[in-house]
């Protein structure tokens, strides 16, 4: 139920009121760039969520000024639409995004996946350059790594890691999964080049959203030559949630990384690089694994170290055995996951199940943990 019919407005740290007799409205006044104006529009519909009030419009007619052709146009219905279908909960207290936007995996996506799908579905012209791209570059995101990388003025914020790092995690997603391509989305040319020439026809890039060598960033560089902005960020947001839809993603710390996760609705299978460039295994909450068990002999078992860490690799990675310092006969495998289906494939079948036998495996004592 509502509690007034209000306008408000989404500056800095969040939404203040202004008096209005008709409908709750919410006004962006943040004027930076796209994801950083977006997070703080998602930031103010939370709070007035927190407090009861569902705002029944959205209006970018105060703020986006970098992208919209004149600038007086609320550019929002160009970029979303509402789904007034989609229940959201009130009055619940959530960590805000700028408490812990450095950790997504920290979000409360449940929640979270009703705001975005209540305020921030596609519009119809984003949905049809989703498909669009889908089509033309002949993506099948069940096959597709995604990186994400920002570069050009992002190194003013955080600590960039090095692509190199990125595309030790690409090969080693790939060499333990079943993706057969990399999509790379980067405002930077020299990252994309170096991934080209390291994984050659295994790229996908879109033509349709261009990079720089430079460091101003992608906004700025648009606006200098020129270009429709509105129209060239409608492509990126369409490439951005094409990137959200493929089964691994190695993800940046910023707001487009941040919005790439809120489009994706999870952190499964994602893996970010944090503010201080380190790499964070992301798995919704499933990231580490231990399974435990008897064995006959404890030297017969770790005898098999290599051929049990090579059949653990087809689904993760990370993987050490442990013993019991009590020198009992109880032991444990911890590993990371990178691909649950393919984990539940592989531990189910005959051919693990003959191989644990064989490397004296007590089955009726086997007991598996998922970290939460």
């Amino acid at each position: 139920m509502k509690l007034r019919h209000c306008k408000y407005v989404s500056s800095t740290g969040g939404c203040s009121k202004l008096n209005h007799p008709e409908m709750n409205d919410l006004y962006c006044m943040w004027n930076c760039g796209f994801y950083s104006n977006q997070s703080q529009a998602f930031l103010s519909c939370l709070i007035l969520l927190e407090h009861g009030i569902i705002p029944d419009r959205i209006d970018y007619s105060m703020g986006f000024k970098r992208f919209k052709p004149t600038p007086e146009r609320d550019i929002f219905p160009d970029f979303y639409e509402l789904n007034p279908s989609q229940e959201v909960t009130l009055f619940k207290k959530v960590n805000l995004p700028d408490e812990n936007r450095r950790q997504f995996e920290l979000y409360d996506f449940d929640y979270y996946n009703q705001v975005v799908n209540r305020f921030f579905s596609p519009s119809k012209i984003v949905q049809e350059r989703i498909k669009f791209l889908g089509e033309k570059y002949d993506i099948d995101p069940s096959e597709t790594v995604a990186v994400l990388y920002r570069g050009t003025d992002k190194y003013t914020e955080v600590r960039l890691a090095p692509p190199e790092s990125y595309m030790s995690a690409v090969k080693q997603i790939l060499d333990q999964t079943s993706a057969k391509k990399v999509l790379v989305q980067t405002d930077q040319t020299q990252v994309l080049e170096y991934f080209k020439s390291e994984l050659g026809d295994k790229i996908i890039s879109f033509e349709e959203t261009p990079s720089t060598t430079g460091t101003d960033a992608m906004n700025t560089v648009m606006e200098n030559e020129g270009k429709d902005t509105m129209d060239w960020m409608q492509w990126f947001d369409a490439a951005l949630r094409g990137v959200s839809q493929c089964a691994y993603v190695v993800n940046h710390t910023g707001n487009c990384g941040l919005w790439m996760n809120l489009y994706r609705g999870n952190v499964q299978n994602v893996f970010q690089f944090n503010e201080f460039g380190n790499f964070i295994k992301s798995q919704g909450g499933k990231m580490l694994q231990i399974i435990s068990h008897e064995v006959k002999d404890v030297d017969v078992w770790l005898s098999f170290n290599d051929e049990r860490v090579k059949t653990f690799s087809k689904f993760a990675d990370n993987i050490v055995d442990f013993v019991d310092t009590e020198k009992s006969n109880y032991v444990s495998i911890c590993y990371n996951v990178l691909d649950e289906q393919e984990m539940d494939k592989v531990l189910g079948s005959e051919e693990v199940r003959n191989e644990a036998e064989k490397h004296g495996v007590v089955f009726d004592t086997l007991k598996r943990f998922t970290q939460k």
